[in-house]
C-alpha cells in the first residue's frame, strides 16, 4: 500500500497539521500557532482538550494573547501621543476664547 503523502500511514492527517489548517483559516501565522500549540500541549499533556470545538482553546489563547499585546502597544503609544499633543497646543492671547492646535486656530463655543 502506498501512502498518499497527506497522512501518517493510515491516510489520516496528523493532529498538528489539522491544528495548523484550522488556525491558518483564521489568519494566524505559523510561528504563533507553533508557539501556542507547544505551550498548550505542555499544559494539557494530550490533544483532546485542544481539539474540542474545532481548536477553540488554541484560538482563544492566540487571540487573547494578541489582545494583550495590542493593549500594551496602545497604552505605550497613548501616553506618548498625549505628551506630543499637549506640546502642540498654544493659547492665542490676542483673541478672546480661541487657541491653536497644530498651528490651526480653533474657535471656542463659549
Amino acid at each position: 500500500m502506498v501512502a498518499s503523502g497527506i497522512g501518517e500511514g493510515d491516510g489520516e492527517v496528523p493532529r498538528h497539521k489539522k491544528a495548523f489548517i484550522a488556525m491558518r483559516a483564521l489568519g494566524v501565522d505559523d510561528k504563533t500557532i507553533k508557539t501556542v500549540l507547544k505551550n498548550l500541549l505542555k499544559v494539557y499533556k494530550n490533544w483532546e482538550p485542544i481539539e474540542e470545538e474545532n481548536y477553540r482553546v488554541l484560538a482563544d489563547v492566540i487571540f487573547e494573547d494578541g489582545k494583550n499585546q495590542e493593549a500594551r502597544k496602545r497604552k505605550e503609544s497613548s501616553s506618548s501621543d498625549y505628551e506630543a499633543s499637549t506640546e502642540e497646543i498654544k493659547f492665542d492671547t490676542t483673541r478672546k476664547s480661541s487657541f491653536t492646535f497644530g498651528g490651526y486656530p480653533l474657535q471656542s463655543s463659549v
